[in-house]
């Protein structure tokens, strides 16, 4: 006889253990579940679980995947223990399950631990309506990988998914697999896009739905301007911050401390003179103003949102340099000498390091050396006009020209002996110790003679300047007047001193009896040398003397530069 409802052991006697189930009979859809009770009376609540034919017959413990399975889930409030059945994911053919319209038949068994006592209750297994789950699909966007699952449930596994109407946007495709339909892919194309999925279950004949559905695929908003160019202190100011992609109109924000509500920098930071631009929605924002002080301006955070459905938006930082005007502080050069060896640094401030100069104008022999300075030793005499260019590290670049002149004078020549001692006049004149030809190597000591002409009581005035000239020299002059055979004349008056090394008292300090020797102006501070000479002989009556300059070290360099400035000559 089929069990096809409850079916329960014959009526026991007082005193003897009953067990029943509830609900006597369930519908369980595939892959659905459904939770029975069973209730002991007259032994320990202790069962075990089966699932059998629709006869209670041929059970197997815990079911399988075939028939279902059922699993103990624990207790209720009475202690009765309860049961959870899982119908199996297709229809189980017979004589595992009896036909039945619809689905087909079988039973679960309750058994108690002690004893033979057992419960059954019927389990009508059946197809339920195949119906897609997934009603709608999300926005996908130009250009970036898209994936989604369609679902469905009912019906009997596995499913065949198609497009039946419509199209997926281009690079989409849709692969069907037995519970899901994947669309995936990365779209090349922006646009709306309709289309109609059917999806069909195992069934003979099978079961069917279709679902419509609208994806819409928008252009990606990025990023646009990823750097602001560089300003500079009380100087206007206009840049534009863009984003790329995305659906027009667009509204902008910034929402850090640099700028307030209204998009105006705060005061007291580099950021006090500028302005966003947040008014109406606006293709781009605008930067613009006149920068108060000099620094950084940021990093501020830029937020942009478009028009699309759902909104993207974009955030990103920016940061302004607001440097001060490049100035060059170099306005002016100093003189210098046909021949001699000519060195200037090259000055600027305020920009942004580093600095790049450029020089034109420069006399042949002069260069830009190390891009900072002018050196070299200049060939020719004359004045040049020369114009001094620097560009800062900006973007874009500051670029400041100054106009500057040099006036070489001729060269003295070489003349390190009294037979070669260079004619001079009153006059100033730039000379080194030693001659730029002479080579590194040669040995001893250079020294220089001038040959001045001066009337019998005439005073002579002869300044040898190294450390007051600019840049000033190393050298450590000394200086002597003497004859033609060599010796020192003794009507010379000496700044301080007698003799102008050792710095003896001087007695007389106005009167030209001093030996024509002087080291120092001021001995052991100012290192520079200076004699006044009396022309010594019958009045009215030219002489010829000799001029002798030399390094109190004994050194000889080009690099010993001077000054030798003559007054008081014919």
């Amino acid at each position: 006889m089929g069990l096809l409802g409850l079916l329960v052991c014959p009526s026991a006697a007082a005193g003897q253990a009953t067990i029943t189930l509830s609900p006597a009979s369930a519908v369980v859809p595939l892959r659905k579940t459904q939770t029975f009770t069973a209730e002991v009376v007259g032994a320990p609540k202790i069962v075990y679980w089966s699932v059998c034919d629709a006869n209670g017959k041929n059970c197997i413990s815990g079911g399988n995947s075939k028939r279902g399975t059922i699993v103990d889930i624990g207790a209720d409030a009475n202690g009765n223990r309860l049961g959870r059945y899982e119908a199996p994911t297709a229809v189980p053919n017979p004589p595992a399950c009896a036909p039945a319209n619809p689905g087909c038949q079988l039973t679960v068994r309750a058994k108690l631990a002690s004893g033979k006592k057992k419960a059954f209750a019927s389990v009508t297994v059946i197809i339920p309506p195949l119906t897609i789950t997934t009603t709608s699909v999300p926005v996908a966007y130009r250009g970036q990988y898209y994936a989604v699952g369609v679902f469905a449930e009912g019906g009997n596994y596995s499913y065949t998914w198609t497009i039946t109407e419509g199209g997926l946007p281009p690079g989409l495709a849709l692969t069907s697999q037995p519970t899901v339909a994947l669309i995936s892919g990365t779209p090349t194309a922006a646009g709306t896009f309709d289309f109609t999925i059917q999806v069909e279950d195992s069934e003979s004949p099978p079961q069917s739905d279709t679902q419509a559905y609208t994806l819409q695929v928008n252009v990606d908003l990025r990023t646009g301007t990823s750097g602001l160019d560089d300003s500079v202190r009380g100087r206007s100011y206009t840049e534009h911050v863009d984003v790329s992609g995305g659906t027009a109109p667009f509204t902008w924000t910034e929402p850090t401390a640099f700028f307030d509500a209204a998009g105006a920098g705060v005061p007291g930071t580099p950021c006090e003179g500028l302005e966003l631009g947040f008014a109406g929605s606006l293709a781009s924002l605008n930067v613009s103003g006149n920068p108060v002080s000099s620094g950084m301006c940021g990093p501020f955070t830029i937020r942009a949102s478009d028009s699309s459905t759902p909104p993207q938006a974009v955030s990103w930082p920016l940061y302004i340099r607001v440097a001060e005007p490049l100035v060059i502080n170099t306005t002016s050069l100093p003189d210098g000498a046909q021949g001699f060896p000519y060195t200037v640094p090259l000055e600027v401030s305020g920009g942004i390091p580093a600095y790049l100069w450029s020089v034109s104008g420069l006399p042949d022999g002069l260069i830009l050396w190390m891009n900072d300075a002018i050196s070299g030793v200049p060939t020719v005499p004359g004045t040049f006009d020369i114009t001094l260019q620097v560009r800062d590290f900006a973007f874009p670049s500051q670029i400041v020209q100054q106009a500057v002149s040099l006036a070489l004078a001729p060269g003295l020549g070489r003349n390190d002996t009294i037979a070669k001692a260079t004619p001079l006049p009153n006059g100033s004149w730039l000379a080194s110790i030693s001659p730029f030809a002479d080579p590194p190597e040669t040995p001893g000591p250079d020294t220089d003679y001038y040959k001045i002409t001066a009337n019998a009581g005439n005073t002579v005035t002869v300044v040898i300047s190294a450390e007051q000239i600019s840049p000033d020299s190393p050298m450590d002059p000394v200086l002597e007047i003497v004859n033609a055979e060599g010796v020192r004349y003794t009507t010379c008056r000496n700044p301080g001193t007698d003799d102008g090394v050792t710095g003896a008292p001087d007695t007389t300090p106005t009167a030209f009896d001093d030996v024509c020797l002087n080291d120092d102006i001021t001995l052991g501070e100012l290192m520079d040398s200076k004699l006044e000479f009396q022309v010594p002989g019958p009045p009215a009556t030219p002489l010829t003397f000799y001029v002798h300059v030399l390094d109190f070290r004994g050194d000889a360099r080009p690099d010993l530069r001077y000054r030798i400035s003559v007054s008081g000559a014919n």
